[in-house]
């Protein structure tokens, strides 16, 4: 990474600190899964959806497991606007993107995802490429709806 992008993920980093500390209220806390998304749910024969992957499982905002999936619809457009609407009626109305926190917490979830891409870089070469896209796409490079490759 260069010195230029190291510098700008830092700066972005303090923002998303910033951005998070000043969220407004929302759902009341509960146990979130931490890491919620399609892939973390398996549906078993008898057709009853299996949650995987509970190592981040913990008290928090609510709001973070619905993230994933509003970014997949908003930022990404992986998913129909049908299917997003579904997930909300699903999750009894509430529909994340009309929070006034939504934006910093999609912000952070990106992030992530862009880290997760940077911590395979040094040893794969598609995992640097798409590192360098999806930084290209968090400074704005790109604009939006975003594809992000597997690697």
């Amino acid at each position: 990474m260069s010195a230029a992008d190291r510098s700008w993920l830092l700066s972005h980093l303090h923002d998303l600190e910033k951005r998070y500390r000043e969220l407004p209220e929302g759902l009341p806390r509960c146990v979130v899964h931490g890491d919620a998304w399609q892939g973390n749910v398996a549906v078993i024969p008898q057709r009853r959806p299996v949650v995987l992957d509970l190592d981040h499982v913990a008290i928090g905002r609510p709001e973070w497991d619905l993230i994933p999936l509003a970014v997949d619809r908003m930022d990404f457009q992986r998913i129909s606007e049908a299917e997003y609407r579904a997930f909300v009626t699903a999750y009894g109305g509430f529909d994340v993107t009309t929070w006034p926190g939504y934006r910093p917490l999609a912000d952070i979830c990106e992030l992530r995802w862009l880290c997760f891409a940077l911590t395979k870089a040094d040893s794969n070469k598609r995992a640097a490429a798409e590192a360098e896209h999806r930084l290209s796409c968090l400074r704005g490079d790109i604009p939006r709806p975003w594809t992000w490759s597997a690697f």
